[in-house]
């Protein structure tokens, strides 16, 4: 700039009115000229050359590097700088020669300068987390190339010594520093919290074992400890894992939805970190994302889509209990309930079928269960009058509502409610439900209604009686059915009964009747001769011939 300048001052003299300048004018301008030509003369003018002379120069020598990798001349650079800003001496002449060190670097400095100085974090951080992999692994076999990559890349105790007689760090590295810390973290949580969701204590473990060991020492060692305390590095860092840490199981939400609730330690971790780092925005929106490209199409049985559908309601009340997260992610899935044909048919299905029901089967048998008509009031409406204790409801300012809406319905209604609020009335499953319970009673030959008869008490309580009236007309005719049937059975069994008791009694009497006629024997001049001189018995009859 200084350059152009002096290039550009002939023409402004002879673009002068007069083609001739004022001596006053004429000795700004030498002033400025003169200021000009002493630029390229400084010391930090030179040493800024001098920096990036050497960068130029190692680059061109070693073209085949990657631009990953050009970092790695300037840690001795930076220790080099930092020497001729101190002249020798142990500290800086004066706050003067720093600033003007610091506006000549970065003057001279490209586009990529601060992305060499976020690689140089980045490497130093994988360092340390290798070393923390090597110990938590306890492994008695090392060879060579572990070691070498456990070993520091360059002599950070210098280098950050230099940073901070520089004074960049707090100033001009803030945001590589911070984009450095940032990666490094969020790759190490996804390593160790990745996939696990029934450990409750994976937030536990990441923000105090972990970041403890490898991120508290590095960033003591990088702005020193009085600046750590100053500038309050520990609240930032644990801001930083749980941000991480949210992000991740974020990334992670869908498969929380379907392995609920064996996921419920990840859902109250995600809880914590986003009371601390209020993503709850983050979190709708990709959850509202993940079910419009996983869960809301076609290939996706009606049943599956309600029963996670089920899952979203209990995790989202879980996190935010108002239920403003569940009312922005769950209104695409409600609208696609909507418009299928069998979406009735499924949920009466569950809730009254053991085997398909699941949720919605346990749902119904609640013992806290209340109509639905009480259920979807709004929770400032029911209940007792206020008594002294009685506190007003949280403002909008620390409801935890997300978009900036937040729910009327204060999280009352229960999962029924909420599939039945899909279709706004409760008339569409009355009516479903008869026309189920009608082909149920006419396939029932056994005309067995105990089942049936449990399961209209306990929609009763939900729907009400007089919803349900004619489906208990229609099992009271099966009963009575049931009744007259038996009846006619047990009077034509009788009857049966009856007819063959009075033919027995009538072959009894009978029988009797022909045992109870005299006998007549034979006279005497009948019998053969034989048998009466031997007094055998007569072959006629029984009698014995006496002589």
């Amino acid at each position: 700039m200084v350059s152009a300048a002096v290039a550009a001052a002939p023409t402004a003299v002879s673009s002068h009115p007069t083609g001739k300048m004022k001596p006053s004018d004429m000795e700004k301008w030498k002033r400025a000229f003169a200021r000009a030509s002493s630029y390229k003369t400084r010391p930090s003018t030179v040493a800024a050359t001098e920096f990036f002379d050497q960068a130029n120069t190692s680059a061109e020598n070693n073209s085949n590097v990657a631009s990953s990798e050009r970092w790695r001349t300037l840690p001795d650079r930076l220790v080099e700088l930092s020497n001729r800003l101190c002249d020798g001496s142990d500290h800086v002449q004066s706050e003067r020669d720093r600033l003007a060190f610091t506006a000549a670097v970065f003057a001279a400095a490209p586009p990529d300068f601060l992305e060499s100085f976020r690689d140089m974090f980045a490497a130093a951080l994988t360092v340390r987390q290798a070393r923390w992999n090597h110990d938590s692994q306890d492994e008695d076999e090392e060879d060579a190339n572990e070691m070498e990559s456990l070993s520091p890349p360059f002599n950070e105790s210098d280098v950050y010594e230099a940073l901070r007689t520089l004074g960049w760090i707090q100033t001009k590295l803030a945001k590589p520093m911070g984009e450095a810390l940032h990666d490094t973290i969020l790759s190490a949580v996804r390593d160790m919290v990745g996939g696990e969701f029934e450990d409750g204590t994976m937030l536990e473990q990441v923000a105090q074992t972990w970041k403890d060991t490898v991120i508290v020492p590095w960033v003591r060692d990088v702005v020193g400890s009085d600046a750590y305390k100053t500038d309050a590095w520990e609240s930032k860092l644990d801001f930083a894992v749980a941000e991480c840490f949210a992000t991740i199981r974020i990334g992670e939400i869908f498969d929380i939805v379907a392995t609920f609730p064996d996921s419920l330690p990840a859902v109250h971790e995600l809880r914590d970190a986003l009371d601390r780092t209020r993503m709850h925005t983050k979190l709708a929106t990709e959850l509202r994302a993940s079910l419009s490209r996983r869960l809301i199409h076609p290939g996706a049985n009606t049943s599956q889509i309600i029963s996670v559908y089920c899952n979203v309601i209990k995790l989202l009340r879980e996190i935010d209990p108002s239920d403003g997260l569940l009312d922005v992610v769950a209104e695409p899935v409600r609208s696609y309930l909507r418009g299928r044909n069998d979406t009735v048919r499924c949920i009466v299905t569950s809730l009254t079928d053991e085997k398909a029901g699941g949720d919605l089967y346990e749902e119904l048998r609640r013992q806290d269960a209340r109509p639905l008509e009480q259920a979807q009031l709004d929770s400032d409406d029911e209940g007792d009058a206020p008594d002294y204790d009685w506190s007003p409801p949280p403002s909008l300012f620390k409801q935890r509502g997300t978009m900036g809406y937040v729910s009327q319905s204060g999280g009352t209604g229960d999962i029924l409610s909420m599939l039945v609020g899909i279709y706004g009335s409760k008339e569409l499953f009355v009516n479903e439900y008869r026309v189920m319970l009608a082909d149920k009673l006419l396939a029932n030959l056994d005309f067995d209604t105990d089942k049936e008869v449990h399961n209209l008490e306990l929609l009763k309580l939900r729907f009400g009686e007089l919803s349900m009236r004619q489906c208990e007309i229609m099992i009271k005719d099966i009963d009575d059915s049931k009744r007259i049937n038996s009846n006619i059975r047990e009077t034509i069994v009788e009857k049966k009964k009856r007819r063959k008791e009075d033919q027995q009694k009538k072959k009894r009497k009978k029988h009797s009747n022909h045992r109870n006629q005299p006998r007549w024997t034979s006279p005497w001049w009948t019998v053969p001769l034989c048998r009466i001189s031997s007094g055998r018995p007569c072959r006629r009859n029984n009698s014995r011939i006496i002589p």
